[in-house]
């Protein structure tokens, strides 16, 4: 039965119990198997972004040439983001069969187009935000995806958009400040490798040697499965209901010390 010594367990609690159903769902009850062996890939080639072939099909305005591989971004394109390192990475890789796909809408966009189109660059494209079925199709064909940071960015926010590819086992490569909470959790879950801020050359030297290790590719995607079930909804429920019994069994055990001691006071006293 309550009383009134559980009171001291505040309405707070309960915007904990809101916080941690929120964030629980962005993962589904039941997340996609783990593959029990590395992803057959051709001999010649890894694709990187093999959607494009599926994509392109539907999508005939955007240019396309021959790729043994596609590196993808998709989302806000800010200056938090700092993209341009993309730009200036598939510059390095313009004569290697790589391609490199940005999808999404912001404030950098058109800054982007236009740098794009100086750059004149024959493995790059730049399309619209995607949206359902379009958005669901690039993930799930995905083999590795960008998540980029700008320079200092990083201690303010976090991209939610992580929890979503490595429930899809994507391995990922990030762009980021080594101190910063993605990079801390990349390294953690060794799903991917991170690149800091302002290193297009590493950058490139990074996907030209993934492209000649789909084994690699494959263990960070399967780590990264491994990693993002410990935010499976049931899994975050039961910790949380876990955290708050024994939040409520502290807490009616320093209610009674302070009942015992009051009453022991009130001996003393009579």
């Amino acid at each position: 039965m309550w009383n009134k010594k559980h009171l001291s367990i505040t309405l707070s609690t309960y915007g904990l119990l809101t916080l941690a159903a929120a964030v629980s769902i962005s993962l589904p009850n039941s997340l996609p198997s783990i593959h029990a062996s590395p992803t057959p890939y051709p001999s010649n080639q890894i694709r990187i972004y093999g959607v494009l072939r599926d994509f392109y099909k539907g999508n005939a305005q955007f240019k396309t040439t021959p790729s043994g591989g596609n590196g993808h971004y998709a989302g806000n394109l800010g200056v938090k983001q700092g993209l341009e390192v993309l730009l200036e990475t598939a510059a390095r890789l313009r004569h290697k069969p790589i391609r490199f796909l940005i999808c999404g809408d912001g404030a950098q966009r058109e800054t982007l187009a236009a740098r794009a189109r100086e750059m004149q660059l024959p493995n790059f494209n730049l399309l619209p935000l995607q949206a359902g079925r379009d958005y669901r199709t690039l993930l799930v064909d995905a083999d590795l995806s960008f998540i980029t940071q700008q320079a200092g960015a990083g201690n303010s926010f976090f991209p939610s958009k992580l929890l979503g590819l490595l429930a899809e086992s994507k391995p990922v490569v990030t762009v980021a400040a080594p101190e910063c909470e993605l990079a801390l959790s990349l390294a953690d879950g060794n799903f991917g490798v991170n690149v800091p801020p302002g290193r297009p050359e590493e950058l490139a030297a990074l996907l030209d040697s993934l492209m000649n290790d789909p084994e690699r590719l494959w263990i960070y995607g399967a780590n990264g499965r491994r990693y993002v079930e410990q935010f499976e909804k049931q899994r975050v429920m039961q910790g949380f209901v876990g955290e708050l019994k024994s939040c409520l069994i502290s807490a009616a055990r320093r209610n009674d010390q302070v009942h015992e001691s009051a009453q022991d006071d009130s001996a003393l006293e009579r």
